[in-house]
């Protein structure tokens, strides 16, 4: 009857480290997977992402301009954007004028696209001028 025991013990904790360690590999295992599910999700999403390209003549001739700080001229999908700083001391109708005067040149550039010309002066968007296809 000792003997019964002492084997009956010994499978069972025998059987017990099995069960533990195949719960421990099958965490693993599935943490692993988790960590590429996401990296698959993260791709996907930089591939689907819209595609800018900078309109390098525009963007120079957009930094030469009097009033402006910086700025950037650039196409993405189906729009052509325009972003300026705007110098302290420019009167917020110059820079409307001038977010206008760029907006129509795009405009008859791009007719096909939609236009957007945003102007920002001391963290404040003075102008945002939207001209559909």
């Amino acid at each position: 009857m000792m003997k019964l025991a002492k084997r009956l013990s010994a499978l069972s904790i025998t059987a017990a480290l099995v069960i533990s360690m195949s719960g421990c590999s099958f965490g693993k295992d599935s943490s692993k997977q988790n960590n590429n599910t996401k990296q698959s999700e993260q791709k996907a999403k930089k591939e689907e992402a819209p595609k800018v390209q900078q309109d390098a003549k525009k963007t120079e001739q957009l930094k030469k301009e009097k009033e402006v700080y910086d700025g950037q001229v650039y196409f993405k999908d189906d729009s052509v954007i325009a972003t300026m700083i705007i110098k302290e001391g420019i009167s917020e109708g110059d820079a409307k004028a001038l977010a206008e005067k760029y907006a129509k040149e795009l405009k008859a550039a791009h007719k096909d696209k939609k236009i957007n010309v945003q102007a920002v002066q001391k963290g404040n968007n003075i102008a945002n001028i939207t001209i559909e296809k």
